[in-house]
This record gives C-alpha cells, sequence and structure tokens, in this order.
C-alpha cells in the first residue's frame, strides 16, 4: 500500500530590506534624484520671484500729550481695531479711496489683518510681569498698561510698495481714529441736545408756574400791609422760609423781604434755564450741520476742520455780546482742537519704515528638499510596479 506524500506548507513570502540594495538604488538614480532636486531649486526660485513680498515695518509713537496721558490706552486701542475695520470697508465701498490705496485697505477692512499685523508695544512685558509678581498689584498696574507705540507690519512686491502701504496703514490710523473720536463727540452732543431740551421745557414750565404764585403772595402781603398799618417790621428782622408754618406769625414786611427774596432767586434760576435751552438750540444747529459733513468727510483730520468752519460760521451770525453763544461755541472748538491735536502729535511716525527683502534661503532649501523627496517616491513607485509585473509574468 502506497502512502500519499503530503506537501510540506511553504512559507509566504517576506519583504525584506537591504541596505546594500538602497545603496546601489541610491547610486544608479543619483543623476535622476539631482534632476528632481534642481527642478524644485528652479520652481522655488520662481516661486519667490513672484509670490515674495518685502515686509516694511512702521512704527507709530504713541505720545503723552496731556500730564500723564497717552493718545491710545489699551480700552481705546481695542474698541478701535473692532472699529476700524469697519471704517476701512465703509471707505471702499463709497470708492473715497485711491485706487493705489484700496489694496492695502481691503486688507484692513479684515480685523484678522489689524490682529496679525498691528502689534502694540507695552511698557511692561510679559517677563517684567512675571519678575514683578511679588509687587503689589497696584505698583504692577501703575504704567503696566501703557502703549508706548504701535508696530505695523505691511508687505509689498518691491520695496517702495511696502513702504507706501506701510503710509496707508499709519495715516489711516491716525485719521481714522480721529475720525471716530469726532464722531462719538458729535453724537454725545445730539444726545445731550435731546436730552437736555426736553428736560429744560418742563422745569421751565414749572418754574413759571412757582414764579406766578410767589408774585401772587407778594402781591397778597402788600395788601395785608396796606390792611395792618400797625404791624411793622420789628429789630434785629431775619428773612423766613415761606414754607415754615410759623412764617405767617412773623412781621408782614418780613415776608414781604423772604417772598420778594424767593422772586429773585427764582427769576435768576429760570434766566439760567433758558441761557441754557439757548445754548442747546446753537448746538442743534450745530450737529444738523456736522451731521451732513460726517457723511462726506470720513478723514478725521478733514472733519474736525469742515467743524472748525461751522463753528466760525456759527460765531460771525450770532451777537458779540450773546454770552451764551460764545460759550457754547468756545467749548465745541476746544473739543475739536483737543482731539486734532490728540491724534496729530499723541500719535507720530518719527522714522521711515524699515523694509526687509523676503528670505531666499528657505524657499531654496524646500525646494531642494521637496523636488529630491517627490522624485524620490516617483523612482521607488516605478521599481515597484517593474518588480511586481515581473513576478506577475514568472508566475
Amino acid at each position: 500500500m502506497s502512502t500519499s506524500q503530503i506537501p510540506t506548507p511553504q512559507p509566504d513570502d517576506e519583504w525584506s530590506i537591504d541596505l546594500l540594495d538602497i545603496v546601489n538604488f541610491l547610486v544608479a538614480q543619483w543623476q535622476r534624484l539631482l534632476m528632481g532636486g534642481l527642478a524644485g531649486l528652479l520652481l522655488a526660485l520662481a516661486s519667490w520671484f513672484s509670490l515674495g513680498q518685502y515686509t516694511a515695518e512702521s512704527v507709530l509713537i504713541n505720545n503723552q500729550v496731556e500730564s500723564q496721558t497717552k493718545a491710545i490706552d489699551l480700552i481705546s486701542w481695542r474698541a478701535m481695531t473692532r472699529s476700524l475695520p469697519g471704517l476701512a470697508s465703509q471707505l471702499v465701498s463709497d470708492g473715497q479711496v485711491g485706487a493705489e490705496q484700496t489694496s492695502q485697505m481691503e486688507r484692513m477692512s479684515n480685523s484678522e489683518w489689524w490682529a496679525k499685523n498691528v502689534k502694540p508695544t507695552f511698557s511692561l512685558s510679559k517677563a517684567d510681569t512675571k519678575e514683578l509678581a511679588a509687587l503689589s498689584k497696584q505698583m504692577q498696574e501703575a504704567g503696566g498698561a501703557d502703549i508706548l507705540n504701535l508696530v505695523i507690519q505691511t508687505t509689498g512686491k518691491t520695496q517702495q510698495e511696502a513702504a507706501a502701504r506701510g503710509l496707508v496703514a499709519t495715516n489711516f490710523i491716525t485719521q481714522g481714529s480721529a475720525y471716530l473720536s469726532v464722531k462719538e463727540t458729535i453724537s454725545g452732543y445730539e444726545s445731550k441736545v435731546l436730552t437736555v431740551n426736553s428736560n429744560l421745557q418742563k422745569k421751565i414750565t414749572d418754574t413759571e408756574i412757582e414764579l406766578n404764585f410767589l408774585r401772587q403772595r407778594a402781591e397778597a402781603l402788600e395788601v395785608l400791609r396796606q390792611r395792618f398799618p400797625a404791624n411793622t417790621p420789628v429789630a434785629n428782622q431775619q428773612l423766613v422760609d415761606l414754607k415754615d408754618t410759623n412764617a405767617k406769625f412773623m412781621p408782614i414786611s418780613t415776608q414781604i423781604v423772604a417772598v420778594q427774596s424767593d422772586i429773585n432767586a427764582t427769576l435768576e434760576q429760570l434766566q439760567r434755564m433758558r441761557d441754557q435751552l439757548a445754548q442747546s438750540e446753537l448746538m442743534r444747529s450745530f450737529v444738523q450741520k456736522a451731521q451732513q459733513q460726517n457723511g462726506q468727510k470720513q478723514n478725521g483730520f478733514e472733519l474736525i476742520t469742515a467743524l472748525l468752519q461751522i463753528t466760525s460760521e456759527l460765531r460771525s451770525t450770532a451777537k458779540p455780546d450773546d454770552m451764551n453763544a460764545q460759550v457754547v461755541l468756545s467749548n465745541m472748538e476746544a473739543d475739536l482742537v483737543k482731539t486734532r491735536t490728540f491724534y496729530s502729535k499723541g500719535l507720530e511716525v518719527r522714522l521711515t519704515p524699515t523694509v526687509k527683502a523676503p528670505s531666499l534661503a528657505m524657499p531654496l532649501a524646500l525646494g531642494l528638499m521637496a523636488g529630491t523627496l517627490l522624485m524620490l517616491v516617483f523612482l521607488l513607485l516605478r521599481t515597484g510596479l517593474a518588480n511586481l509585473r515581473a513576478k506577475k509574468a514568472n508566475a
């Protein structure tokens, strides 16, 4: 009886890597790998010429305008970075910027641009804050949040373009900040006019009614003095409060002096309120004209100049002896001049921007590595596919 032979199972083929094969492969393919690296270098060089950007760095100094007062602080800067992008977008959409400024203004209409390209420099750095951790909180906060300057970075294909965009950015920050401040001032005037007028009208009406009652009381006391002439003043008279219940027992002449004093005080109060109402009406006229300029001019300094012209026109139409008009116009002019000083002298570019050329070493290194790696992957795939076809053909 013959026994059948059972085939012994053979182990599956396993992948193995021989270091000598790798070396032989690299030696055999070095020319192709070199060609891939050179191709990567050429592509990187072409990309550098077409996409490389010069970087301009401008420094906007935050000066002290008044005693211990910076033009901007941390809170105002945060508010500005939320408002300035919208203002830039509005300027572009309204066509109020030149063609050479449009590209930079479009960049500044994005809030991410401000977070990335405008960096405030504070009096104390993070490292300084850690070193001062042992000191009191008051000492840490004293001047620690003051903004020394704003470092602004802009890019361009040429040095001139990068520097020009830096000039556009710095001018927009100063002019836009002044515009937002003036706009807030006009809005405050408008709110004051709306609230003050209604309150003053009510107070004037109430005071006029009270004045009529006081005059009627004075006339009644005069009648009583004529009916009772024997009720003469006593020595060392003193004024009394007519609301006091014991005032009616005082001599009639004393009561007359007291009520006349109240009438004079009420007349003075009434005149003051009428002066305030006249000032409010003049401020209303200014606000109406200012709002027209607000829609036409969105350059802060140009808007301030136009508003000062309005105050000058209102002053020319007012009487020289009209102190109400002179006071309110002087106060508004002082507010406008203060704002112009804050942002023209408070924010200042003292030095020309520094321009840095784009780095060439990094793109070339990346291009060489990428080109060589891609060629290596291509050669490995081609060799692997060739070996796979050979195995299938021999099977």
